[in-house]
């Protein structure tokens, strides 16, 4: 299996949470530079298509899947294939210049339309979990089967004659060592499935192939498992959203592998993602719900899950928790970067809470009127000191 070892070091403004210093801010200055953001990154991701990554505004980077003299990711409405980013990095407000960082990605998820958009708010960073496929020509040295399953037990796709042409996609059983248990999945045009690789010529290059873990699931599509970091609780001014990724979902139910937990997002869901290395992966349930380790998750509730050094979930979460409406409330600046309205539940009741953004940003509103969000009594929710040191990531896809 051909595994591809990445190291992140010196991420500290995605690995650190600042504390809220709203006291010391001008608000007003401080929300105009989040609102005008949001304006900048739809002029400038109107044009992103179905699996795309866009440099919306502010300060964003992209690390290159693959080195390549022709890269480029520095521009904000610069748009790229997520099969060509190893990985995206957003920062929060910059006070020198009143900008703030923002990404779109638009995945197919393995869809035939774009299903699901992403988007990367302050401090956060997505890393591309998918290992890139690899293809190999193959010949069949005698005549054969494909079965529909790497069983000689499974349906019969097709019959294929000696020297027949082959594409090796994935291996199950050991590459190295070759035995009557080591199936190799293939397109042909005959027909797509599983052959024996003792079957065909090249043999030798089996280990090459990325190993198939699940052969009933389907191949992950670019980008659709993925490792989330972000700020915890650094928002620098009460009335924008903290550091995350805001995940909404379109007509189809969706499944995306998220810090190594798989996540199915039904139909018409929105879920706000938060993690820190050695702390939780934090699901905000905005709208819809979502099912995970055969628990559901409905609108209104978070679900958190502790996570290792590597940001990785390491154990079962806790039960689902209401969340309070003034954790998530602020989101609402972001509603005019999804393709349809970006609706919040309700969580814990919370007296007069804002519900439009006329609510939220309107003449009305202040420092005094409107602190930053706690979270719910109980829940555990990491807190980080405005001097930590920088906490690098090992990602092995």
């Amino acid at each position: 299996m051909r595994r591809k070892l990445i190291r992140l070091l010196g991420l500290l403004l995605l690995l650190t949470a600042v504390p809220v210093t709203a006291q010391d801010e001008d608000s007003a200055v401080c929300e105009a530079a989040v609102t005008d953001a949001v304006a900048l990154a739809q002029q400038n991701c109107a044009a992103a298509n179905i699996d795309q990554v866009c440099y919306g505004s502010g300060v964003v980077e992209a690390l290159p899947r693959y080195l390549t003299a022709d890269f480029a990711f520095e521009e904000p409405g610069t748009i790229l294939g997520v099969d060509q980013i190893e990985a995206v990095i957003s920062q929060a407000r910059n006070e020198i210049n009143d900008t703030y960082g923002t990404a779109v990605i638009d995945l197919s998820a393995g869809l035939p339309d774009a299903s699901v958009r992403l988007v990367l708010i302050g401090n956060a960073f997505a890393a591309n979990n998918v290992v890139p496929a690899v293809e190999l020509e193959l010949t069949t040295n005698i005549a054969t089967r494909i079965y529909a399953e790497p069983s000689t037990d499974g349906e019969v796709v097709a019959e294929v004659d000696a020297d027949a042409p082959l594409t090796g996609t994935g291996l199950v059983g050991d590459g190295l060592n070759i035995t009557d248990e080591t199936w190799v999945r293939v397109t042909s045009e005959a027909g797509d499935g599983w052959v024996p690789a003792l079957d065909v010529t090249e043999d030798y290059l089996m280990a090459s192939l990325a190993e198939v873990v699940n052969p009933d699931a389907p191949a992950l599509a670019p980008m659709q498992a993925l490792t989330v970091t972000s700020g915890i609780a650094d928002r620098e001014c009460a009335n924008i959203p903290d550091s995350g990724v805001l995940a909404q979902t379109a007509s189809e139910a969706v499944e995306l592998r998220f810090n190594g937990l798989d996540v199915v997002f039904n139909p018409q869901s929105a879920v706000y993602v938060q993690a820190l290395p050695e702390a939780t992966l934090d699901l905000y349930v905005l709208e819809g719900s979502i099912t995970t380790e055969d628990v559901t998750v409905v609108e209104g509730n978070v679900y958190r899950a502790p996570v290792g050094p590597n940001a990785q979930v390491s154990a079962p979460g806790a039960e689902p928790t209401a969340y309070t409406i003034e954790q998530v409330q602020p989101l609402l600046v972001t509603a005019d970067l999804f393709p349809r309205d970006l609706a919040i539940a309700t969580g814990a009741a919370v007296e007069q809470a804002p519900q439009t953004l006329a609510d939220l940003f309107g003449s009305g509103s202040s420092e005094a009127d409107a602190q930053p969000a706690s979270p719910e009594a109980g829940a555990e929710v990491a807190q980080v000191p405005s001097d930590a040191t920088p906490i690098p990531i090992t990602i092995v896809p």
